[in-house]
């Protein structure tokens, strides 16, 4: 969606999983917010039809 776009500044956010750098700082607490919140970043955005 529109505001997860502007959120990300248009990354992929799986992109930022995969990225070390970004979520070893963050620890394993991190990594599991991050998960939680693209859950709910996904299922916030099937509620709303693309384009």
């Amino acid at each position: 969606g529109r505001f997860v776009d502007q959120f990300l500044g248009r990354e992929n956010p799986l992109s930022l999983l995969k990225d070390g750098s970004f979520i070893e700082p963050l620890g394993n607490c991190g990594r599991k917010a991050m998960l939680w919140w693209l859950r709910v970043v996904a299922r916030a955005d099937c509620k709303f039809p693309r384009g």
